[in-house]
């Protein structure tokens, strides 16, 4: 199952060219190719591993770029799960900026998403005995 493409976050600032862009992320930027395809053709995402932020780009039709700078947690939320080997390998990169930010430990802080997470699935599967129950008419 595919998502919808990306929402695009809210502009940041608007640049020339691609290049430009990618700057925004400083000097050991890195480009999230698989990720920016699965967002959407005119999409392009770099992560900025100082700041742990993403500059979230937008190709425009005049050939600019507008920009946004997001958390990675911003951008994880507003992206497709990955699919392939190398979108999972970006995925990761993304997870460890976005638990890298936070108070705590990163495995006490994987250890309170995955309990969230659970709960959510909990509710999910909750939810989905109770439409069956319904639509059987029991």
């Amino acid at each position: 199952m595919r998502f919808l493409p990306a929402p695009t976050p809210p502009p940041y600032g608007t640049v020339s060219n691609l290049d430009e862009a990618i700057a925004l992320a400083g000097p050991d930027a890195i480009e999230l190719t698989e990720l920016s395809a699965s967002a959407g053709q005119r999409f392009h995402l770099t992560l900025a591993p100082d700041t742990g932020t993403v500059i979230w780009a937008n190709r425009q039709a005049d050939g600019s770029w507008v920009t946004a700078e997001v958390t990675a947690e911003e951008a994880i939320t507003c992206l497709p799960p990955p699919v392939s080997q190398e979108e999972t390998r970006e995925y990761l990169l993304l997870l460890h900026s976005s638990l890298s930010t936070g108070k705590g430990s990163i495995p006490a802080r994987i250890d309170e998403t995955i309990d969230i997470y659970q709960r959510r699935i909990a509710n999910l599967s909750a939810l989905k005995d109770a439409l069956t129950i319904d639509e059987q008419g029991l």
